[in-house]
C-alpha cells in the first residue's frame, strides 16, 4: 500500500482529509480490513485527473487528481477463512492494529489522532448498520454469523493496540 501511496501522491494526490485523496485510500485499505475484502489488489485503485479544457490556442491545465471511487468490495473470508489481506500494511497482511495505519498516513504528513478519528469513524458507521446489513443480504445465518465474528475480531484488533 505505501508503493501505491507514494506513486500516486507522486501524481498530485492531495493530502488533505477532506479531499478525495491519499486519506480516501486509507480510508479504503482499513474498510476492506475490517470487512474481511482479502481482494484489495493495486488495479483497485485509480485516480481521476480533472482538468481545465482548453481554450483556443492555450493548453488544457490540470485542475486537480483525485481518488476515484472506490469498487470492488467484498468478503473474501467467507469463502477462503484466513485469506491475508492481499497489499500489506506497514508489512503486514494480518492483525493490522492503528500503528500500522498512522505508519501509512505518516508517509503524508498524517498524524496518530487524525488516523484514530478516520478508524472510529469507519468502525462506528460499520457498528452501526452490519446488523441491519447483513439481515437484509440473504445470507444463510451461519455466514452472516462468520461474517459479524471476523469483522468484530478485525475490529477488536485494530482498536486494541492504540
Amino acid at each position: 500500500v505505501e508503493r501505491i501511496v507514494r506513486g500516486l501522491a507522486g501524481l498530485g494526490l492531495s493530502t488533505l482529509p477532506d479531499e478525495r485523496g491519499c486519506w480516501e485510500i486509507l480510508r479504503l485499505v482499513a474498510f476492506s480490513w475490517l470487512v474481511g475484502n482479502g481482494d484489495l489488489h493495486a488495479k483497485n485503485f485509480s485516480v481521476l485527473r480533472i482538468i481545465r479544457p482548453r481554450t483556443a490556442g492555450a493548453r488544457a491545465r490540470l485542475v486537480r487528481v483525485e481518488f476515484a471511487p472506490v469498487y470492488d468490495l467484498v468478503n473474501t473470508q467467507l469463502l477462503l477463512p484466513g485469506d491475508p489481506f492481499a497489499l500489506p500494511v506497514n508489512g503486514k497482511s494480518d492483525n493490522l492494529v492503528l500503528r500500522d495505519f498512522v505508519r501509512l498516513a505518516e508517509l503524508w504528513g498524517g498524524h496518530k489522532i487524525a488516523v484514530e478519528g478516520e478508524i472510529m469513524h469507519i468502525v462506528s458507521g460499520i457498528d452501526g448498520e452490519l446488523e441491519p446489513v447483513l439481515l437484509a443480504s440473504g445470507l444463510p445465518e451461519d455466514l452472516s454469523e462468520q461474517y459479524a465474528s471476523g469483522y468484530t475480531t478485525r475490529r477488536d484488533c485494530i482498536l486494541g493496540a492504540r
